[in-house]
């Protein structure tokens, strides 16, 4: 499984830079729009965990600008 967060500040990887940036937009007077994205694979049977972790990686390359368009911030940061 993989899972990030996307804000107006940028791709975020744990939770507790979500929370910074989250305040941070609050006392700027800024939206605090934030998206969770989570992408799972299974490992099929006889296949190997590097495989199906390349599998799980050309999926998020290949949705990644759908998943960007698709956020109240139109991958416009700052």
């Amino acid at each position: 499984m993989f899972y990030w967060f996307e804000t107006r500040g940028g791709i975020l990887r744990t939770e507790f830079g979500l929370k910074l940036d989250l305040m941070r937009n609050a006392l700027l007077f800024r939206p605090t729009d934030v998206a969770f994205v989570r992408v799972t694979t299974d490992v099929e049977p006889g296949e190997t965990l590097e495989a199906a972790t390349e599998r799980a990686l050309r999926l998020i390359a290949r949705f990644s600008p759908a998943i960007e368009s698709a956020l109240p911030f139109g991958g416009q940061r700052g």
